[in-house]
């Protein structure tokens, strides 16, 4: 989000840039592991980072040192991730319809 920011993507590209980096590093780690990565679950995961994100540019767009934007962001983000797994937030997932046999 902060290369985003300094190549001035805007608001919306350094969120992009910050789900993305924040995404694609726990995809590759899953990938390697051999499990399914989290963000394909409903599990609340690109949620906090899209959050994270938008933080992050907000805080950058109103003139906030680069510092505490950060610092509040990744305390945005990890909040918004442990309290979601304490208290078992879920996403809505597509059911499948079951077949009559």
């Amino acid at each position: 989000a902060m290369k985003a920011g300094a190549a001035d993507l805007g608001i919306l590209g350094m969120v992009t840039m910050g789900l993305l980096t924040g995404v694609g590093g726990g995809v590759l780690r899953d990938v390697l592991a051999g499990d399914v990565p989290v963000v394909l679950r409903e599990e609340i995961y690109a949620s906090a980072s899209i959050a994270g994100g938008l933080v992050f540019a907000m805080a950058a767009h109103v003139g906030i040192p680069e510092a505490v934007g950060v610092t509040v962001a990744v305390i945005i983000t990890v909040a918004i991730r442990v309290v979601s797994i304490y208290l078992g937030w879920r996403l809505p997932s597509r059911s499948t319809p079951t077949e009559d046999t």
